[in-house]
Formats: C-alpha cells, sequence, structure tokens
C-alpha cells in the first residue's frame, strides 16, 4: 500500500471558506453600490417633485397677483390649492422669500433637497414658511398677498 496524503480534507474546507468569503465580499459592495444607486435615485425624485410643486405654487401666485391687479378697492382674492402632504415618504416645507427677486425655497429633510423656483408678481408677497399639503393664498387687507397653510377660513 502506498501512504496518502491525510491533507486531502484541509483544501477543500479552505477552498469552501475562501469561496464563501469572496462571495461575501462580492454581495457587500454591489449592496452599498446599489444603496448608493438608490439614494441618488430618490433624490432625483425628491428634486423633480419638489421643482413641480414650485412651478405650481408660482402659477397660483402669478394668478393672485393678477386678481389682485385688476380688483376693484374693495375686492379681494382668496386661491386653495391641494398639493401632496409628502414627496417620496417625507415631508417638506414651502419658503417665501419676498426680495427683490421674490422666490419660493422648497426643502426636504431626510435627504436634504432643496430646489429654488422664482416668482413673478408684482404685487408685494409676505415672507413665511408652511408645511406642504392644502395651501392657500390670500389677498390682506393691505393689498399684499399671504400663503398660508390649510384650507377653509380665516
Amino acid at each position: 500500500m502506498t501512504d496518502r496524503p491525510t491533507n486531502r480534507g484541509q483544501a477543500i474546507t479552505l477552498n469552501y471558506a475562501l469561496g464563501l468569503g469572496i462571495s461575501v465580499i462580492l454581495m457587500t459592495g454591489l449592496l452599498i453600490t446599489g444603496g448608493a444607486f438608490v439614494n441618488d435615485q430618490r433624490e432625483s425624485a425628491i428634486r423633480t417633485e419638489l421643482r413641480v410643486i414650485g412651478q405650481q405654487v408660482a402659477a397660483d401666485v402669478a394668478t393672485a397677483d393678477r386678481l389682485a391687479q385688476s380688483t376693484e378697492d374693495n375686492s379681494s382674492v382668496t386661491l386653495e390649492r391641494d398639493m401632496p402632504d409628502t414627496v417620496a415618504g417625507g415631508t417638506y416645507d414651502i419658503e417665501v422669500v419676498a426680495t427683490a427677486d421674490a422666490h419660493l425655497i422648497l426643502t426636504t429633510r431626510n435627504p436634504d433637497v432643496r430646489v429654488r423656483v422664482d416668482l413673478v408678481n408684482e404685487t408685494v408677497i409676505q415672507e413665511t414658511s408652511i408645511n406642504g399639503g392644502r395651501l392657500r393664498i390670500n389677498q390682506t387687507e393691505s393689498g399684499e398677498l399671504e400663503l398660508v397653510s390649510g384650507g377653509g377660513s380665516g
């Protein structure tokens, strides 16, 4: 009889452990890369959705502005709009910046996304910050426009 090597079982165990280790490393790399891709796609979707919402609000402000310019002294303007409460599962805020170049800033917190949408208006608009959802654009007694959360009166 010939002597057979006794380390044969070690090679199979070692090959199995190495194969398992390489598989774990490859799957971890794929998950990390895939997770970053999903986050990038989510941010892109949120940015697009915020831009659309901002453009709708800006269009409503422009409409309210035109109505305010054309109404009689004792008339007032009120526009209401139902906007989504959330974008991609998270809440968002709408901030009105009333500088010489009035604009809206729409933001989400997780992930941090910020979108600017310009306003075209002649009537002064009050600076404010509201949550997304139902909103109302009013003409105040002083003739300015204001953006407020919610609907209904008052």
